[in-house]
């Protein structure tokens, strides 16, 4: 990941609304930070975009507002819902689409 981060411009996270998830994403970021202060000083964050999202889960909503509130306009609007059919089509040997 590090040599990936140190070749690029930006960054887009893709991340669950999970507190465990929410702990990564300050390890990436992190990452970013002592990137950009040392070999990549252009590398930028694109942006976070929340995926597996279970709409209905007050965990969820609670773990979005505290990334909104941290990263503000770096948070991405759309949200990527979990799909159970996703999850089951490995187990089945279908294809996902």
């Amino acid at each position: 990941m590090t040599s990936a981060l140190a070749a690029t411009d930006s960054e887009l996270i893709p991340t669950q609304a999970e507190y465990l998830a929410m702990d990564g994403l300050a390890l990436i970021t992190g990452s970013i930070e002592r990137l950009r202060a040392g070999v990549n000083p252009g590398l930028e964050l694109n942006g976070i975009v929340f995926t597996m999202v279970n709409s209905v889960a007050k965990l969820t909503q609670d773990v979005i507002s505290e990334v909104r509130n941290h990263f503000d306009d770096k948070v991405y609007v759309t949200l990527i819902p979990r799909n159970v059919r996703v999850s089951e089509a490995p187990s089945m040997g279908t294809p996902v689409v």
